[in-house]
């Protein structure tokens, strides 16, 4: 089905950033590739034709190795859109037409596929999205469209009982007694899952925090500002307080209709209370604007003291997407990726009768990001240090990390690509520490350059190891070639 080149290279070894295996699959534009990190114990491609009508697996050790390759054709054309990995089994994510979708296991041992056709309960579904799989039970969300961790969505979280085949839309809006709930964002816990939910009224949001486990919900976590308070609630993520308790923490914008972040919140509940809230300003952050080139920095700070000398706040009103939050010790380190949507204008022209006449309209391009904010709190919510780490303008077609983040002891490690050059950053819970280090990625074949990167991903794979995949555009002795491409890379101290 797919014909594929598959090469293998060790790259010489580079302070703090390191590239030392790599593989290369001739990329045709009728294909598409994805992984699955498994940790240690290797990875998952998925290939497919863009058509969706058959897909190839194959896995590979920690050292690239294949292990075994297996076949599987779908029923109908299908789409991947999410994939997990639980226990022996990785889980992906098939999303065929309209209502229809497949939740597809396979035997990391063996390459077994185990087909579950379901159908979605939501009515007018036109896309699934995210899966999380824990032992029999899978959750997904299901909709008109995508969920926006800022503007929220019409996705329905869907609980499917795996060995009974049974798919059920969880009422989150009942759970909390408000009926325009929408859902913000969900995030695996050790049993389940945990969904962020809002309810917007002309002055507030209303934030919900749900536990799911199975089909139950549980544990609904309410928080909103005070009613002489303009902020509004963006969205949240939930992390277990060490020192008893839970910990939510989000991002807030300055108006009470803004979508546009502000700044970062941290709340702490006890008992299913709210026991205290703090707010932070992203312009209270000291290296927040790093990113920023020194002239357009001035402009910004003049621009800033200008509104506090009539005792205001400029309005900021960046995109943050939050990662999962890091406890380190007694500290809590966020980190957020600041991005905008992009536009382009098309301009039409015809002519009938005589009479010409033009018609413009804008066309999304995807998701720009331009840098990564590092921040780490004490047990307080009070901050404690921050960095700002630039992306390097990276469009996405989706809203996803672009910052993989490893943590050992108290020990942060941040690493991303973008144009074919992997950077990284170091920071502990007190500090950042050192410089931020760049390596280029080294392409098989003694004179072969990487000219071109996109749909670039990175992820923390095992210990100090990172792993890279994307498609690429390389350049050896005068010819040029399209490849998928994925590297180990380590990220040492």
């Amino acid at each position: 089905m797919l014909a594929v080149l598959l090469q293998l290279q060790l790259a010489h070894a580079a302070p703090a950033v390191s590239q030392v295996l790599r593989r290369e699959i001739v990329a045709d534009r009728r294909d598409a590739w994805e992984v699955v990190p498994l940790g240690a114990e290797g990875l998952l491609l998925v290939g497919s034709d863009d058509r969706g009508d058959a897909f190839t697996f194959t896995r590979y050790d920690a050292d690239f190795a294949p292990l075994w390759t297996r076949d599987w054709a779908p029923p109908e054309k299908v789409e991947l859109r999410g994939a997990w990995v639980d226990g022996g089994d990785a889980w992906l994510l098939l999303h065929g037409r309209g209502a229809d979708f497949t939740v597809l296991g396979v035997d990391l041992a063996t390459g077994e596929p185990t087909a579950f056709p379901l159908t979605s309960p939501v009515k007018r579904t036109r896309e699934v999205e995210g899966l999380f799989v824990r032992g029999d039970d899978a959750w997904l969300t299901a909709g008109r469209g995508a969920i926006d961790p800022v503007e929220g969505g019409d996705g329905t979280l869907v609980h499917v009982d795996l060995p009974a085949g049974t798919v059920e839309a969880l009422d989150v809006a009942g759970l909390v007694g408000a009926k325009d709930v929408r859902i913000r964002h969900v995030q695996p816990t050790a049993e389940g899952v945990s969904v962020v939910a809002t309810l917007d009224t002309q002055r507030h949001r209303t934030l919900y925090v749900v536990d799911v486990k199975g089909g139950d919900m549980s544990g609904a976590l309410a928080l909103s500002p005070p009613e002489e308070d303009d902020t509004n609630l963006l969205g949240a993520l939930r992390v277990p307080a060490s020192t008893g308790g839970d910990l939510v923490v989000g991002t807030y914008a300055q108006g009470a209709t803004d979508v546009g972040a502000q700044g970062m919140f941290l709340a702490r509940y006890v008992d299913g209370r709210p026991d205290w809230l703090r707010y932070h300003s992203f312009l209270s952050f000291q290296h927040f604007f790093d990113y920023l080139p020194p002239a357009m920095r001035e402009r910004l700070d003049r621009r800033i003291e200008r509104k506090a000398e009539k005792g205001l706040e400029l309005d900021l009103g960046y995109r943050v997407s939050l990662h999962a939050p890091l406890v380190i010790g007694n500290r809590y380190v966020l980190v957020g990726e600041a991005y905008y949507p992009q536009y382009h204008t098309v301009t039409t022209t015809t002519t009938a009768n005589g009479t010409t006449t033009s018609t413009s309209h804008q066309v999304f391009d995807g998701w720009r990001y331009t840098h990564a904010v590092v921040a780490a709190f004490d047990q307080l919510g009070d901050l404690m240090w921050d960095a700002s780490v630039p992306i390097g303008n990276v469009l996405s077609p989706t809203i996803r990390d672009q910052v993989a983040v490893s943590v050992e002891g108290d020990h942060v490690h941040m690493l991303y690509c973008v144009g074919g050059k992997v950077y990284s950053l170091q920071a502990d819970g007190d500090e950042v520490s050192g410089e931020k280090a760049e390596q280029r990625l080294i392409a098989t074949g003694g004179d072969a350059t990487v000219k071109a990167s996109w749909e670039s991903r990175a992820a923390w794979w095992y210990d100090d190891w990172f792993l890279l995949w994307g498609y690429e555009r390389i350049k050896e002795k005068g010819a040029r070639r399209t490849v998928f491409a994925f590297s180990k890379v380590s990220a040492s101290r």
